[in-house]
């Protein structure tokens, strides 16, 4: 009787030789006299075909139906196939094959790999990055359901932007321009009245024009808003959700977290994270010869020079008034700084996610919004967002993690393209 199997893992859990049918993609041919030996594979892993005596001809990269005898052996499984049908055929010219051994993540052939990129998600190493994708989802979310979190579904056109217009997208709704959401923040504070505690994790845009390894023009963004909460407690909350989310991941991740060398296993996630302010951080690199002005965003360069001395993920605490955006708070024990910090991660993989304080006061909002220089046109389009603060509004805070990043530092990856299924990138078109 012949045992049909829905996955090469179906093989492995047989205890027996057995008369099997299987379907796969064909990942490596290899010829011994009148003998072929196949490599087969799914996304459940690869078993070897012995082919003899067998005229079909067959590709690699190619799907094909086998049936044979399936037996155990010292080295694993095989099957020693009786009959083979081609179920569709790989005949496009390209050049590594996507399931070909070869480092992905190199650097070498990006624009082909980019270009390419609806073939190379078959390349194990990207699947193995996108599973791990796909279960660190799932495990942010168990987190937050555990934690009594309300999801929040914002929209992603809006007439309101985070930071400067300029890094924004913008687009068509009927007769109005607006935007791409930047961030889902103002819609989950909303919220908050509602539900203490609720999240977002969706797409946000920036259309900043950099091609630094950190950065994307698309990207997923996971953000929260707490009631009644100051900086300490958001601090805490933050590191108490990496910890369990690294935790899970390391469990339920193990496969993943090995074939791609990850550094999750290896890494102390355990708070409290070291503490430093912002004023702090340009005094440490002007000790190491690099001048910051106060009120300058740290350059990327900079941050890895800080990140190097810290072996956990440290908090750069207090940022310019300058710098942040007007809803956030300011630090009444250094009025020129805001009540914000920003989690980094070693090893120059940079900054993470970030937390602020909400100013939940109609005069103090209003203030700050024209220290930033916000137009009659644009206070106009924020007239609900400042409606909430005469709406029984209470002190509050949130984050907002970028998930490609945070996914990249977990995976020891080169770059944030290589976290995501099809980046978006300054400076290509937007395919495939």
């Amino acid at each position: 009787m012949t045992v049909y199997l829905n996955y090469i893992a179906d093989a492995r859990a047989l205890t027996h030789d057995s008369v099997v049918q299987l379907k796969g993609w064909v990942q490596s041919i290899r010829a011994h006299k009148q003998i072929r030996f196949v490599d087969l594979v799914d996304e459940t892993g690869l078993i070897q075909l012995v082919i003899e005596n067998l005229d079909t001809a067959i590709n690699k990269e190619s799907c094909i139906e086998v049936e044979g005898k399936l037996l155990k052996t010292p080295s694993g499984e095989e099957i020693h196939v009786k009959e083979l049908k081609v179920i569709s055929d790989f005949s496009i010219s390209i050049s590594p094959l996507p399931r070909a051994r070869f480092d992905v993540f190199a650097g070498d052939g990006v624009d082909n790999l980019l270009s390419n990129r609806h073939l190379y998600l078959r390349n194990p190493q990207l699947q193995a990055v996108l599973k791990f994708r796909h279960k660190f989802f799932r495990a942010i979310h168990d987190i937050f359901a555990q934690q009594g979190f309300v999801e929040i579904h914002a929209p992603i056109l809006t007439e309101l932007t985070l930071y400067d217009e300029r890094t924004a997208f913008k687009t068509q709704y009927l007769d109005d321009e607006i935007y791409l959401t930047q961030c889902a923040g103002f819609y989950l504070e909303a919220c908050i009245n509602s539900f203490n505690k609720v999240y977002n994790i969706g797409p946000s845009f920036r259309a900043e024009q950099t091609h630094g390894r950190r950065h994307l023009a698309e990207y997923w963004h996971v953000k929260t808003e707490l009631a009644h909460v100051g900086l300490p407690a958001l601090i805490s909350f933050v590191e108490n959700l990496l910890s369990s989310l690294c935790k899970n991941l390391i469990q339920v991740a193990a496969n993943e977290i090995e074939l791609l060398n990850s550094i999750l296993p290896t890494m102390d996630f355990h708070p409290p994270y070291p503490q430093i302010t912002y004023r702090q951080a340009i005094e440490r690199l002007k000790l190491a010869g690099i001048e910051v002005e106060f009120g300058n965003t740290i350059p990327p360069q900079a941050e890895d020079i800080l990140s190097l001395q810290f072996a956990q993920p440290f908090w750069i605490l207090n940022s310019p008034a300058t710098l942040e955006p007007f809803p956030y708070v300011i630090n009444e024990n250094d009025p020129m700084t805001t009540n914000v910090a920003d989690l980094h991660a070693p090893s120059g993989f940079g900054e993470l996610l970030g937390v602020a304080e909400k100013i939940h006061q109609l005069d103090e909002l209003t203030k700050r919004a024209k220290e930033k220089g916000l137009s009659p046109s644009q206070m106009e389009r924020f007239k609900w967002y400042f409606d909430l603060r005469s709406a029984a509004c209470v002190p509050h805070g949130g984050m907002g993690m970028g998930v490609e990043r945070m996914i990249r530092w977990l995976l020891n990856l080169p770059h944030v393209r290589d976290t995501i299924p099809f980046p978006r990138l300054t400076g290509r078109k937007p395919r495939p």
